[in-house]
């Protein structure tokens, strides 16, 4: 070999396979080294090369007090394989469940009764909304009769020989935190793709928090609205035939700089600029500027929450049934009202 080809240094790759010889005594070891390397392989070409998140189907929704999730495919924040062949039909937890599984959300250290309150306002509505979630899931399976260890009779032991591969589904209270960042913004990402040298792309860290998916949100039934589900949350990992259909089909204005679309900090920026924040004009925007604000330390503002919740600007907040609103933000229907209200009336003047 060459000095050109002689390798100047190595460094470990982080796996090992194994090799194997005629008349080799071989361990279970062995086999499943084999197998675990090739998952692992498999693993990191999913994450790195293509990301996580939803690839297709998986949609949930309500019918008939069932809650049905439909076929679908995904990637899991590790790398991990999530396929679901035949769609899950489940019974639609209650108010009540999903208040024992989370804990109530009133101010009270009592779980909310299922009679209408002294207000007037049915209890449910103190109820939680939780995050479907989705995880890959397996349980040990077709035994066979194994050698004996000790002194234990050999026809007394069996082993498993199969794994059988499912889908669990989760309720989750809080929105997982590696679901809830935003992706690198156009000014980030235009350095790896374009100009006169293009900048190498770092290797990302491993993605931290749970292995799961997040599908949405479930909100349940209040008074005689029924059960929704919302879509926030949910982080997509649009297929390859997806985005080739998108640029044979469409005339796509890569090259103009596209407009941003206006978030909750830009919102305020505007609102100073245009001088909203005015003692009068506050006042007549108070419950807007009340998003921004909270009662103590321990509680999130209603920006916060929003913001965890996928509603990322005042557009998207328009967009979301208010009922769903007065849920994430913990605020009241009429609150919310008076916000979209609020919002309506700068919506020219400010340009969102």
């Amino acid at each position: 070999m060459s000095q050109q080809t002689n390798p100047w240094a190595r460094a470990d790759a982080g796996a090992s396979t194994p090799q194997y010889f005629d008349g080799q005594v071989l361990a279970a070891a062995d086999l499943a080294l084999g197998q675990e390397a090739r998952d692992a392989e498999l693993a990191r070409m999913r994450v790195l090369l293509h990301g996580w998140g939803v690839v297709a189907g998986l949609i949930p929704g309500v019918s008939g007090g069932r809650l049905l999730i439909t076929p679908g495919y995904g990637v899991l924040p590790g790398g991990g394989e999530l396929y679901l062949p035949e769609p899950m039909d489940l019974t639609l937890p209650t108010g009540a469940e999903l208040a024992a599984h989370c804990g109530a959300q009133a101010n009270s250290c009592e779980l909310p009764s299922a009679a209408t309150s002294a207000g007037g306002q049915d209890a449910t509505a103190q109820f939680p909304s939780v995050w479907l979630a989705v995880g890959s899931t397996r349980q040990a399976a077709a035994p066979r009769s194994a050698p004996a260890t000790g002194c234990t009779h050999p026809g007394n032991t069996a082993r498993p020989t199969r794994w059988c591969h499912g889908v669990a589904l989760y309720l989750l209270c809080e929105l997982p935190d590696n679901h809830a960042g935003q992706d690198p913004s156009c000014e980030q990402l235009g350095p790896y793709l374009c100009g006169p040298e293009l900048q190498p792309v770092p290797l990302p860290d491993p993605v931290p928090g749970p292995d799961v998916l997040v599908l949405g949100q479930l909100t349940p039934a209040r008074g005689e609205s029924d059960a929704v589900v919302a879509y926030g949350g949910r982080r997509p990992l649009l297929p390859n035939h997806v985005l080739q259909a998108w640029l044979r089909s469409c005339i796509c204005p890569l090259t103009t700089k596209q407009p941003t679309v206006m978030d909750w900090t830009r919102l305020m920026e505007r609102l100073v600029e245009l001088g909203f924040d005015q003692p009068l004009e506050r006042k007549r925007l108070a419950a807007l500027f009340s998003l921004y604000t909270t009662e103590s330390e321990e509680r999130l503002s209603a920006v916060i929450m929003l913001l965890r919740a996928g509603i990322t600007g005042p557009a998207l907040f328009l967009d979301t049934d208010q009922g769903q609103l007065a849920t994430i933000t913990h605020l009241s229907a009429a609150r919310i009202t008076q916000v979209v209200a609020d919002l309506q009336r700068i919506r020219a003047a400010v340009g969102f």
